[in-house]
């Protein structure tokens, strides 16, 4: 009789180890899971931003050359015109 509570005893303390296992084991499951959900999301915003921020400088970029590109066509003009009415 006592072995057989002891034997139910072990049993059970078996079982309630198991099920605490697998709990903490979904537990990891899904914290591991919402770490990497959130870690792509910065790292999305972050991309974003970066082409932003390079989309940004290529139009400043393009428009420094517009004006370079001007103002050389204004000082060639001036030049040729200087030229003619000499």
């Amino acid at each position: 009789m006592a072995i057989m509570k002891l034997k139910r005893r072990e049993a059970l303390a078996s079982q309630k180890a198991m099920a605490s296992l697998q709990s903490r084991m979904r537990r990891i499951c899904r914290d591991v899971a919402v770490y990497w959900k959130r870690f792509e999301k910065v790292e999305k915003q972050q991309m974003k931003k970066v082409q932003k921020e390079a989309q940004e400088q290529r139009k400043q970029d393009l428009n420094l050359l517009e004006v370079k590109c001007k103002h050389s066509q204004l000082l060639l003009n001036s030049l040729f015109y200087n030229e003619q009415h000499r």
